[in-house]
């Protein structure tokens, strides 16, 4: 059991916390979550928007700080970031799947993971994405490292993750292309772009690929590291001739689910900490390449940002709801969650919007 008991009394039984240590999980926006053993990071709190590490994280020490951080719940409207319409909606109904997560381990990191994006980050587009190309000669180069690597057989498998589904019969983990050189070309060349879609000055975090995706690869909906991955791309690089088309999905700050389908060359730029994103439709097709770049806002406090979502979590996360969701039942894994009973895992895409590329310039508008 993950869950530490004291004095006879489990966290089910709505016994005080403040000697519980919350030794749920050691959650990394991003990636999957990973169990620590019980010596935690301490916290010291010099102020509420501050935090050091000194001090065992309790449940206690937690709500002190959500006090402190003048988090309330209920949750006002007020308090979304964006305050949408659109934005409250989606995460209400996310709030209500959410507590009614059965494993409490699931069930906090869907929290963490949900009051990161509705709240505790703030936005810095009116829409969270962004269409538009790649400069041609960056991603001719991109394809030519492609196309060298597929001919040389500098591929290798990339480390289990669980964000990215493969076939249970048939498992064909993402391939990687290492090029070190180009990928920090690449972080470097785009960043003026994302910098004036972002509106702020941007600290390069980090540029990953060639990843290349193989036949029934699907990817969860979740969100990446608070700590670093802010804002964010994917540029689509090539693929392959017998693949049908794989759409992103993505949820906007008006509420609206879009699936979008980039052809080579084509660059989404997205607040990829707080805008849930993944592929939960699966490919057909033998590979498809991309690379992806990170960017955080210069100045950013990571070592904050990684332990403010926990103390934006509600109080009483842990209490079982008495009453019967009215939406689908959600599965967590980390920061990725799944609707399990719905069609492709994820229900709103039966509202969503499609777009198709090649786009042409900065589209950011809902």
């Amino acid at each position: 059991m993950w869950w530490k008991c004291v004095a006879g009394h489990g966290a089910r039984s709505g016994a005080p916390l403040c000697v519980l240590p919350l030794l749920l999980t050691g959650l990394r926006h991003g990636g999957a979550s990973a169990f620590v053993p019980p010596a935690w990071p301490r916290v010291r709190h010099r102020a509420p928007t501050r935090v050091q590490l000194d001090e065992v994280l309790t449940e206690c020490v937690r709500m002190r700080e959500f006090t402190a951080r003048n988090y309330t719940w209920p949750l006002a409207d007020s308090s979304f970031r964006p305050n949408t319409h659109g934005w409250r909606r989606i995460f209400r109904r996310r709030f209500e799947q959410i507590s009614q997560v059965a494993d409490l381990n699931e069930r906090y990191n869907g929290w963490v993971s949900a009051v990161t994006s509705a709240y505790v980050l703030q936005n810095y587009t009116d829409c969270g994405y962004g269409l538009t190309r790649a400069p041609d000669d960056l991603v001719a180069e991109l394809r030519r490292s492609l196309s060298d690597g597929l001919d040389l057989g500098r591929t290798r498998p990339e480390a289990q993750n669980e964000i990215i589904q493969t076939s249970e019969s048939d498992p064909l983990p993402p391939l990687f292309i290492d090029q070190p050189a180009l990928n920090r070309k690449v972080l470097h060349a785009l960043l003026p772009l994302h910098e004036s879609w972002a509106g702020v000055r941007l600290t390069p975090e980090i540029s990953y690929g060639l990843r290349l995706y193989r036949n029934n690869s699907s990817l969860l909906m979740h969100t990446d590291k608070p700590d670093t991955h802010i804002i964010a791309s994917i540029l689509h690089v090539d693929h392959s001739e017998d693949s049908e088309p794989w759409p992103i999905v993505l949820e906007d700050f008006q509420g609206h689910t879009h699936e979008i389908v980039m052809e080579p060359g084509d660059l989404l730029l997205y607040e990829s900490a707080k805008v849930y994103h993944g592929r939960p439709k699966k490919f057909s097709g033998s590979w498809y390449c991309s690379i992806f770049t990170h960017y955080s806002p210069k100045d950013w406090d990571r070592e904050n940002f990684h332990w403010e979502g926990h103390f934006g979590v509600p109080p009483n996360w842990f209490v079982d709801s008495e009453s019967l969701s009215r939406y689908p039942s959600l599965e967590v894994f980390g920061t990725a969650l799944k609707e399990p009973e719905s069609t492709h895992g994820w229900g709103p895409l039966a509202e969503s919007r499609k777009l198709s590329g090649p786009f042409q310039k900065i589209n950011h508008k809902p």
